[in-house]
């Protein structure tokens, strides 16, 4: 998550997270709130205008993540996933 926070050439500015675990809410990330879990996002969102989801999760499950797909699609929100990957470009084969 502090990449997405601390990366200006992402181009994404969080404002506040869900959090599939509700004992976190009212906790805060890197300074931003957690306001809900999923069972809980239709009101959040009815009360903030919120134009993009970044889901940061890579365990969702598919239900939750189809759930969550039909929720940004009712809303007209748009829904991304943040992956962070590792690319191994060394070489095996001598020079």
């Amino acid at each position: 998550m502090k990449e997405v926070i601390h990366n200006p050439a992402l181009g994404i500015t969080p404002t506040r997270f869900i959090e599939d675990d509700p004992r976190k809410k009212g906790r805060l990330i890197n300074g931003y709130p957690i306001l809900a879990d999923l069972n809980h996002l239709d009101p959040l969102l009815e009360e903030n205008s919120i134009s993009e989801i970044v889901i940061s999760n890579s365990h969702l499950s598919k239900e939750k993540l189809n759930r969550l797909t039909e929720i940004c699609k009712s809303r007209n929100i748009d829904l991304y996933r943040f992956e962070v990957s590792l690319e191994n470009i060394s070489t095996t084969a001598p020079p």
